[in-house]
């Protein structure tokens, strides 16, 4: 650390050669008796590293001001990975984090040290290390608030402060201190941005707020989710909040996920049919919405909107109660083949490759035109990933059933006739087509 601070690289390097040595000789020795004993000596190699990227920055920027964002870099890019991999104990992350206290202090950063307890106050809270939680969190609030003060930069750094006090809301929530993580939150929403019908009048709202749109729209996202899951709002409040985040945020997935599960337990559980019937088509709409901006919830999103649309798109004509319900029923069910046609293009095929069994097991939907686009989900898949989607769905051709069958064929013809277009269509057309010999060689075998 003398070394960095004179600014001697000779010095530097020489040092971190016999530091690397030294560490290197006890890592030697703690590695027979396992990986236990190995990791306090690995942290303090990361450690190393981390005062070698520093020292190299600090020694390469002149003295004109470019060594603030120079070494902001090096926290952003390199550090966090480093700090995501180690266990907050004292053999663990202990070394990483008094290495970069003392290099942020060295560099007069204060951004970065609140950035380090940040992280590590997130990290703690999720490993329920409450206490430790509470105090990183509160060092990183000092951290911010001093650059607030000193350079009245309250604008530039009112998104940090409002992440912090999320997260200290979230760890008073964790705590069983309700009550307070929500009125902490609920501090930093304006409160005519539940009121506003313009874009316009929501940016001059957000114009003379200090906190981030997206710090915003997190805020509201978790208050409306403890409001939820406590009923402490009706329904329509519920809704709205929901709404109000999507105007701040319409590309986040996790907003569109859990809009999306929350209209799904207003279908299960509303007595209206109406009701219900219009919930399912949203919260097949914001599913897929999600998953068309993310893999995050891909598990929990994409299997729950299959099992939605082939459910209600198998009710028939007996399940109607007069000829106006039973247009009613049709006209919904085409909407939400309309949907699901339009996400079986924009969602990513490997999406649909998480699902192929659900998929394969309703190639004989009852309802047609839900028959075709699940060929069509099927089919694009084939033609993406042949070679992987080839064992799940090759053998609906050798079924005993003749629809499935043919089914199964039409999917590879119609995938063959695609895959011509493509660079190496030529190959997997060749793949596709022998198949089913090799499925066929394969049954005989088995028998």
């Amino acid at each position: 650390m003398h070394a960095i601070q004179s600014r001697s690289h000779d010095d530097v390097v020489s040092c971190l050669k016999d530091a690397r040595e030294d560490a290197m000789v006890s890592l030697t020795s703690a590695c027979r008796d396992g990986y236990l004993r190995s990791y306090p000596h690995l942290m303090t190699l990361h450690s190393l590293r981390e005062i070698e990227h520093f020292s190299k920055t600090f020694s390469l920027v002149e003295e004109r001001g470019s060594q603030r964002e120079s070494t902001r870099d090096i926290a952003s890019n390199d550090w966090k990975s480093r700090l995501d991999l180690s266990v907050l104990d004292a053999n663990g992350s202990n070394s990483v984090i008094n290495a970069r206290l003392a290099l942020s202090r060295l560099a007069d950063q204060p951004q970065i040290e609140g950035d380090l307890w940040l992280d590590i106050g997130k990290k703690a809270r999720k490993a329920n290390q409450y206490q430790f939680a509470e105090q990183s969190l509160t060092q990183a609030n000092v951290a911010f608030c001093r650059i607030s003060c000193e350079n009245n930069q309250k604008v530039a750094i009112g998104p940090k402060i409002g992440d912090v006090r999320l997260q200290l809301s979230k760890l008073k929530h964790a705590m069983g201190e309700r009550t307070a993580a929500l009125k902490l939150v609920e501090d930093d929403i304006p409160s005519a941005i539940f009121c506003v019908d313009e874009r316009d009048s929501l940016g001059t709202i957000l114009s003379g707020s200090t906190r981030s749109k997206d710090i915003i729209s997190r805020n509201i996202l978790q208050s409306t989710l403890w409001m939820a899951s406590g009923d402490l709002k009706n329904e329509i409040e519920i809704i709205d909040r929901y709404k109000t985040v999507l105007k701040l945020s319409p590309t986040w997935e996790r907003a569109h996920f859990h809009f999306a599960r929350y209209l799904d337990s207003l279908f299960q559980s509303s007595v209206d049919s109406d009701d219900r019937v219009e919930h399912l088509i949203q919260a097949i709409d914001h599913y897929g919405a999600a998953l068309n901006l993310g893999v995050k919830h891909l598990f929990q999103s994409l299997p729950r909107l299959l099992t939605m649309w082939l459910e209600f798109t198998s009710l028939g004509n007996k399940d109607a109660k007069s000829s106006c319900h039973d247009a009613c029923l049709q006209e919904n069910q085409d909407r939400l083949n309309t949907m699901m046609k339009s996400f079986a293009s924009s969602i990513p095929a490997h999406m649909f490759y998480t699902a192929l069994p659900q998929l394969v097991s309703s190639v004989l939907h009852p309802d047609a035109e839900s028959r075709r686009n699940v060929s069509l989900i099927l089919r694009t898949v084939l033609v993406n990933y042949p070679a992987h989607s080839l064992w799940s769905i090759g053998w609906l051709r050798q079924s005993k059933s003749e629809d499935k069958s043919k089914a199964g064929s039409d999917i590879f013809r119609g995938a063959t006739k695609l895959l011509r277009k493509t660079e190496n269509g030529k190959h997997y057309q060749n793949l596709l087509s022998g198949s089913g010999h090799l499925f066929n060689f394969l049954i005989q075998l088995a028998k």
